[in-house]
């Protein structure tokens, strides 16, 4: 296999938390034409267009609510796709470079240097390939993305947010630089909502945070035995989100939104 990787942006540590929702002046356009073929019964046309390249469209405008929920997932699915495709990537290469070792091979030059790479991406502090593969098999690894969007839903409002429309901030991801973001209306403490170029780059932010941060070692943990068990069960991951928000409620109220919106969720995961 070729030893090229996908590798994602590395961004700062941030702590993911909620953040409240006013109005704010658009960052871009927001006047998007509605797809016709987006039905309130909730048929999903396949998603062919990058929505990190497009208008996000006024989700706030939309009375129909089923209809806005539907285009929400819609507009998010292209970049949650693309950064799990990317992470996997990863994942496979890691996986190899660890069959590798445990077949008694010594790791090229080459391999080394990106699997330094990776350890950089990753906050990963090890100096032996062996301990940096071991961590790298607990942090590389992909987001449901029924979780990604129900975090998005509920973090930005459905993308009615003003760190939403105006940052791309659609998990509510903070920063402590000045200049890293904006401050949040009564906000108490030295921290910004951090601003985003597009889409994309939000949801690459929130994965990094997920599979690099010490809030969530106990995620990464549970996402692991669930590996190894050949288990997908997006509700107990939810359950291991200690330290996302602030809110007692958070882990069920995340797991009350992939509820909710199952069959929305899984026709847009599905056309992706």
């Amino acid at each position: 296999m070729n030893s090229f990787f996908p590798v994602l942006v590395m961004f700062a540590t941030s702590i993911l938390v909620g953040c409240s929702h006013s109005d704010g002046k658009l960052k871009k356009a927001t006047n998007a034409k509605v797809n016709p073929h987006v039905l309130e019964s909730a048929i999903v046309e396949p998603i062919t267009m990058n929505s990190w390249q497009y208008p996000m469209p006024n989700f706030e405008s939309m009375d129909n609510v089923g209809h806005k929920k539907l285009l929400f997932a819609q507009y998010l699915m292209p970049s949650i796709e693309r950064v799990n495709k990317a992470i996997v990537a990863q994942r496979v290469w890691v996986e190899e470079m660890s069959q590798k070792l445990k077949s008694g091979q010594t790791l090229p030059e080459q391999s080394i240097t990106q699997l330094n790479t990776l350890a950089k991406e990753y906050q990963i502090d090890h100096a032996k390939p062996r301990d940096i593969i071991a961590e790298l098999e607990l942090r590389v690894h992909p987001i449901p993305a029924e979780m990604v969007l129900a975090q998005a839903a509920l973090e930005s409002g459905w993308g009615t947010s003003r760190f939403a429309k105006d940052e791309f901030n659609f998990f509510g991801i903070r920063c402590f630089k000045i200049g890293c973001g904006v401050k949040a209306n009564q906000a108490n403490g030295n921290f910004y909502v951090r601003s985003f170029d597009s889409p994309l780059d939000s949801v690459t932010a929130y994965a990094n945070a997920l599979n690099t941060h010490l809030n969530y070692v106990e995620f990464r943990n549970v996402r692991r035995q669930l590996h190894q068990d050949n288990h997908n069960d997006v509700t107990q991951l939810i359950a291991a989100l200690e330290g996302y928000a602030e809110h007692s409620e958070y882990q069920k109220l995340v797991a009350r939104v992939v509820r909710q919106n199952q069959q929305i969720f899984e026709q847009v995961i599905r056309q992706v």
